[in-house]
């Protein structure tokens, strides 16, 4: 019995080998147009809706795929690309044949965006929308995030707070393969996932998301699209390090990712205490669409807290050479395929923070009939700790239906400690607490239409905050009579709405229909207190109970045409209807908002933008508090009483030229704001008080002139970024009962440049002038900057890298600098390395900063975070 068993089984398992067999497909594809290869595109073998293999085609266009053949005999091959139309192609087995060869032609898509190679030159790659970058020719070893990567490509430039610009406009989001993991929290992408595993950086202009949108209408955003190398495509790739060293330093990151054609997957993982500073990396990136197609609008209301401890320091200094932290965080980042037609993105956020720094300053007011100086030495330490998770879904549930929904949620909680001495003796201490609850939820429904399509939003929010605030002693009430003073503050915004947009396309004239509403709760609440022989009493002039209720209907009427080929012509009437109500106080406020734009695009001279809008807006409660709130131990700030529209005329006009081909770019902009009316505080300063109220001023101007142009060096194999920018306002000033318009100007002059030789240095460099002045009637403040900062990278026998970092300050008199060196070893084809980081070589103390400021001077002393040194070791997989 049990041979007729085996017997059996042996039989059955020769039948099954021969009904799944190996079966291999391949072929060539190409550009339709000019028949060219087409690389990375991506192929899809399927069978119904299950992917049995996938590929990527090589330079050459080929693509091989391999599979194992069961009882389906009917499969399905999708081929697609960005920029390009996709391709399905449909074959059935033939009995016996185990290879098959299938060819296609991919027409380019003008409604998309394309990533194709139609340039000969291997660094640089453009087409239409899309110029793309060759990562190894722009790198020298010492990168070591994508940041840095992109701060070397030209055309990108990434500012102080790690915003990025890419060809003189702010990015929408970062993409990783196509899809997008982070959101409008980019920043963790960019300072986070390690340089190594990328192959090309696309700049993709006329993006948008919306399958229906970008059928037919063009789009001014711009994002940035990271290629992974191709080892990196399909299996599980990651990056561990980890290290420690003198003081008690240490430092760990995980980064892991799975990227597939259905799913990718990261997770940023970091701790550290070597002034790694993460909680910046996590805030909201506002982005404002431009032009016509700006129907992805943001609802969302901010949540400003009332006190910011530490809102006064203007610091130009590297994180890690003043701030003693230890940090914690967690990045989870998901994007799936849900089949054809959608995709889910969830992104959840973590961090754990505690630093400190220690500074002292030294403030001068000229004010009449005599200058007033005081002198603060701070000893600041906070703790933060964030939650926060982004969701998306969305799903074309037919060719002409696509629905996106986006949740929020953020628990946030803050404690800041302030240890100070008020003119070297006066010992004073602020404690602060703070706890924030946000809720958001956005859901966009797009309907084609025959004539365009149909757009709704639904949306709504609901965020709460409570600040708890100590002072003692207490320098504002009656200092014979109080010790401390405590004030809690209760914050709160609830919102929700409704947007609709019918937009019709005629030829060359596109234009739309659009109403909604909106609805939302202000409110703010205080309560101060403090003590007299251990009894509690309450400030009635330090508390109080604020709201304000905001109906709002709009209604708008949008037009764009091109009136000759490239020039563009598009206006924008909007107008508000706002039904507001604050504590005893109702009234209805008419806001008109129109808006003209000409635009003259990608001639061979360059492109041309003026812009004109006319504002109008109700300012946000926190401007109309009915008593004083306390903001330091020193300053209390009172609301205005009445409610009016601010209105102010703005103007601009934009040029730039870009040749890809040379690497040439060039951005100019001038712009020019004139208020009818503002708010403007009128200020009582004395040695130890800031007493402030909000008035209602007219004559304010702003003009803010800039320029950049970035350029190759063919000879010196160099990129080159030279940049200017100006600001001039003019405003009147109302200050210990003189009245004055004060002029200020900020100017800054700037040099980049970075090498890409082969051998065995490279340089990047920086060097920025600026000067910082103001005027007023009887008096002047003026003060200048310079900075230099060079980065040297040495590449020693194809296995040592070293990098040294050095910045130099000028200010005033004063000369400083901060320092850096990092030692690596990374053998070569193996997946380790080892490296030394020194920081602060020169064992600096102490870093000067000046700053003139309206009608004031300040002069910062923070304490240098002494020399210290660490080892790590990182392995790759």
């Amino acid at each position: 019995m049990f041979l007729k068993d085996y017997l059996f089984f042996f039989l059955f398992l020769c039948f099954c080998i021969t009904k799944a067999q190996d079966v291999k497909v391949s072929g060539k594809i190409t550009i339709k147009q000019t028949q060219k290869p087409l690389e990375n595109a991506l192929v899809l073998l399927k069978n119904e809706q299950k992917i049995l293999s996938y590929t990527y085609t090589n330079k050459n266009g080929a693509y091989h795929l391999k599979f194992i053949s069961a009882e389906a005999t009917k499969y399905n091959l999708e081929i697609s690309s960005l920029g390009h139309a996709k391709k399905q192609y449909n074959f059935s087995l033939q009995p016996n044949k185990k290879s098959y060869t299938f060819d296609f032609s991919l027409a380019e898509n003008e409604e998309t965006l394309s990533t194709v190679v139609l340039k000969s030159d291997k660094k640089i790659k453009i087409n239409r929308d899309t110029i793309s970058y060759k990562a190894s020719s722009f790198t020298n070893g010492s990168e070591r995030s994508v940041e840095d990567l992109l701060g070397k490509i030209p055309g990108i430039e990434i500012t102080e707070t790690g915003e990025i610009k890419a060809l003189g406009k702010k990015i929408e989001k970062i993409l990783i393969e196509g899809d997008d993991l982070a959101g409008n929290r980019y920043k963790v992408i960019s300072k986070n996932l390690g340089s190594d595993v990328i192959d090309k950086v696309d700049i993709v202009s006329n993006y948008d998301e919306n399958p229906i949108l970008k059928q037919f209408l063009n789009s001014e955003n711009v994002v940035l699209n990271l290629r992974l190398k191709k080892d990196k495509k399909s299996v599980l790739f990651g990056n561990i390090k980890a290290g420690g060293g003198i003081e008690n330093r240490f430092l760990a990151d995980a980064d892991i990712g799975l990227i597939t054609p259905g799913l990718k997957f990261l997770n940023l993982a970091e701790s550290n205490n070597v002034g790694n500073v993460v909680n910046n990396q996590f805030k909201n990136y506002t982005y404002s669409a431009q032009g016509f197609n700006d129907f992805n609008k943001n609802f969302s209301i901010r949540q400003n807290p009332v006190i910011y401890l530490d809102s006064g320091n203007l610091i130009f200094l590297p994180d890690n050479t003043y701030i003693e932290n230890t940090s914690l965080a967690n990045n989870l980042l998901l994007n799936e395929r849900l089949g054809e037609k959608g995709k889910i993105r969830n992104s959840l956020f973590f961090y754990h923070e505690k630093f400190e720094n220690d500074n002292s300053v030294f403030y001068k007011y000229f004010v009449e009939p005599e200058e007033i100086t005081y002198t603060e030495q701070n000893s600041i330490q906070t703790k933060n700790l964030n939650i926060s998770n982004d969701f998306t879904i969305s799903y074309a549930i037919s060719k002409n239906l696509y629905i996106e929904s986006n949740n929020t949620l953020t628990v946030h909680n803050k404690k800041q400690e302030n240890h100070l001495k008020f003119n070297g003796s006066d010992d004073i201490f602020q404690n602060l607490q703070r706890q924030e609850r946000e809720l958001e939820s956005k859901t966009q429904i797009t309907r084609k239409t025959d004539y365009g399509a149909a757009v709704f939003d639904i949306f709504l929010g609901s965020k709460e905050g409570e600040e708890f605030f100590l002072i003692l002693p207490n320098q504002l009430g009656q200092q014979e009579l109080s010790t401390k003073l405590y004030t809690n503050y209760d914050t709160s915004i609830d919102y929700q709405g409704l947007d609709g947009a019918f937009i019709f396309k005629n030829n060359k004239t596109t234009y739309s229909l659009t109403g909604g509403f909106k609805h939302f709760n202000e409110v703010l609440n205080t309560k101060s207190t403090t003590n007299f022989d251990d009894n509690t009493i309450d400030i009635d002039s330090l508390s109080g109970n604020n709201f304000a209720n905001h109906f709002e209907s709009h209604a708008q009427f949008k037009l764009e045409t091109e009136v000759v080929k490239n020039l563009f012509f598009s206006s924008k009437i909007d107008g508000k209807l706002n039904y507001y109500t604050k504590n005893n106080f109702s009234n209805t406020f008419f806001l008109p908002n129109p808006q003209i734009r000409i635009n003259l695009k990608k001639t061979k001279t360059g492109s041309y933008l003026f812009r004109y809008s006319y504002e109008t807006e109700i300012p946000r409660l926190n401007y109309f508090t009915d008593n004083y709130m306390v903001n330091s131990y020193r300053n209390l700030k009172l609301g205005i009483k009445e409610v009016k529209a601010l209105k102010s005329h703005n103007y601009l006009f934009s040029y730039t030229l870009s040749k890809v081909e040379q690497r040439l770019h060039f951005n100019a902009s001038i712009s020019y704001i004139l208020y009818k009316n503002g708010l403007s505080f009128y200020n009582r300063l004395s040695e130890t008080t800031d007493i402030s109220k909000l008035t209602y001023t007219s004559g304010k101007k702003t003009l803010a002139p800039q320029a950049r142009i970035t350029t190759y060096i063919n000879p010196l194999y160099t990129t080159l970024k030279l940049g200017y920018q100006l600001r001039i306002s003019e405003k009147p000033v109302q200050l210990n009962d003189n009245f004055t318009i004060l002029n200020s100007q900020t100017s800054s002059y700037s040099l980049n440049a970075t090498t890409f030789w082969k051998g065995l240095v490279n340089f990047k460099l920086l060097a920025n002038y600026s000067i910082n002045q103001a005027k007023s009637k009887n008096t002047s403040v003026r003060n200048k900057r310079y900075r230099f900062k060079l980065d040297s990278s040495f590449k020693i026998y194809d296995a040592y890298f070293v990098n040294i970092e050095s910045n130099a300050f000028i200010m005033a008199s004063d000369f400083y600098e901060t320092n850096s060196l990092n030692m690596e070893y990374r053998p070569k084809d193996k997946d380790w390395s080892l490296g030394l980081q020194i920081q602060n070589i020169f064992n600096t103390k102490e870093y000067l900063l000046e700053n003139a400021f309206e009608y004031s001077q300040s002069i910062q002393s923070y304490r240098a975070i002494e020399r210290y040194a660490f080892i790590y070791g990182s392995f790759r997989f």
